[in-house]
């Protein structure tokens, strides 16, 4: 086959794949996006809707204020759509063990089970599961691990806030389309 023969197959495979791709419509999930209209448009439009329930613990507290941060960076919503409600459980493993059988490296594990209720229905609108697993250094220093584990803790809560967020903006883009 000539090569000139070879870039118009090319061509025109490339042409038919362009075509195919016309009708994909992408939005962004979490930014203002320009509509069609020439106006805005929310990307992540809803999560503003969701009031966040009070969560047991000094982590669950963490947790709430991170989603609070990342669900309504206004303020908690007077006519909220939504309650989020989230159970956190946290476990921390020791493991790679000296010599002397004491650790060297923790592994923080923190799960948060989370429902989101619609207030119209009373009824269960999505639920989930988030997870993130942190390691952490252990040394002889007491005042030194407990900084670190406080670290991970943040670090996996942050992710934790940051993967609900990101559960909850797809089921509310799905529910409007």
């Amino acid at each position: 086959m000539s090569s000139s023969r070879r870039q118009i197959l090319l061509s025109v495979a490339a042409a038919i794949g362009a075509a195919g791709l016309g009708g994909c419509v992408v939005r962004p999930l979490y930014s203002t996006a320009r509509d069609v209209t020439g106006g805005t448009a929310e990307g992540a439009t809803g999560l503003e809707t969701i009031s966040i329930r009070p969560i047991a613990d000094r982590s669950g507290q963490m947790l709430h204020n991170d989603l609070r941060d990342l669900l309504n960076p206004h303020g908690q919503p007077v006519d909220a759509l939504y309650d989020l409600e989230v159970a956190v459980s946290e476990n921390v493993r020791e493991s790679g063990l000296r010599r002397t059988e004491t650790a060297t490296r923790g592994t923080l594990t923190l799960r948060a089970d989370y429902i989101l209720i619609s207030r119209a229905t009373e009824e269960v609108a999505t639920r989930g599961r988030a997870q993130s697993i942190v390691g952490f250094n252990l040394v002889d220093s007491g005042f030194a691990n407990h900084v670190s584990h406080q670290s991970a803790q943040e670090r996996a809560i942050r992710e934790v806030a940051q993967e609900i967020r990101r559960r909850l903006a797809l089921y509310l883009a799905e529910a409007a389309s």
